[in-house]
């Protein structure tokens, strides 16, 4: 599949471990791959944009700020790729693999702008203790067309975590979890 080549490492052994054991939900991989497809097609037209912009300034003449366009390609499909293997390296094996505990919504923020072609999105900020030590930590960035998380400020939020390293989280977000929670 297209898709699996952007997995991180320890989402294709988990991968291959819950095909291994019968367990993979092939739907909610098909839907995780359709998110991973979906981020990937606004990136590509993201890219396009910047390389026309790049082309017709410099028929125009207009060499230096061709240039700008050019470099920011490399640029945003760098930022882009990093985005999306960050979310999948935390989201899919924090889900099936973390520990929970509770933790407090800190803060619930509307990021991007809504009128721009990109998707608005939220940010959901949440801490949370592990042994006794208190952590922090965000989702750094929830596309609108997910779904807008349904907390409130001092909410009580389920926190996924890694005993190994606790500060490496994620919260329990409905729809992220049926997104990204991938066994039977």
């Amino acid at each position: 599949m297209f898709a699996e080549l952007f997995y991180p490492k320890e989402l294709k052994e988990m991968v291959a471990d819950l095909r291994a054991k019968d367990q993979l939900d092939s739907n909610a991989l098909e839907r995780m791959n359709g998110y991973i497809y979906w981020r990937i097609f606004i990136y590509f037209c993201c890219a396009v944009f910047f390389a026309i912009g790049g082309i017709a300034t410099a028929q125009k003449g207009h060499i230096a700020i061709s240039l700008i366009f050019f470099s920011s390609i490399s640029v945003f499909v760098f930022y882009c790729k990093a985005e999306l293997i960050r979310m999948l390296k935390f989201y899919p094996v924090l889900y099936l693999n973390g520990e929970t505990t509770e933790g407090i919504v800190s803060g619930l923020f509307k990021k991007g702008t809504g009128n721009s072609i990109l998707p608005t999105g939220w940010e959901l900020r949440y801490k949370y203790k592990v042994n006794l030590n208190e952590y922090s930590s965000s989702t750094k960035f929830i596309p609108r067309w997910i779904v807008k998380p349904a907390y409130q400020k001092n909410d009580a939020v389920t926190v996924f975590y890694d005993p190994d390293n606790p500060e490496r989280s994620v919260p329990y977000v409905p729809s992220l979890y049926a997104l990204f929670y991938l066994k039977k």
